[in-house]
């Protein structure tokens, strides 16, 4: 999902919200506010995101978890 974030935001929101399974329109803001926060990060030469890094350590503690 990361690259499509990357290449189509669009294709990236409309991909997402099946495959998370969106079930209010809070959940497509949080996913459009979190997409302006890596646009603005990226006009600034960030690369890094803690946010980001917080969600893959999240995710790799749970798929460890399994």
């Amino acid at each position: 999902m990361e690259e499509l974030r990357h290449l189509d935001e669009v294709g990236y929101v409309r991909f997402a919200s099946v495959y998370r399974s969106f079930q209010d329109v809070e959940a497509f803001r949080e996913t459009i506010d979190h997409l302006r926060h890596h646009r603005r990060r990226r006009d600034k030469g960030s690369i890094s995101c803690h946010c980001c890094l917080a969600k893959n350590t999240d995710a790799r503690t749970r798929s460890e978890r399994v």
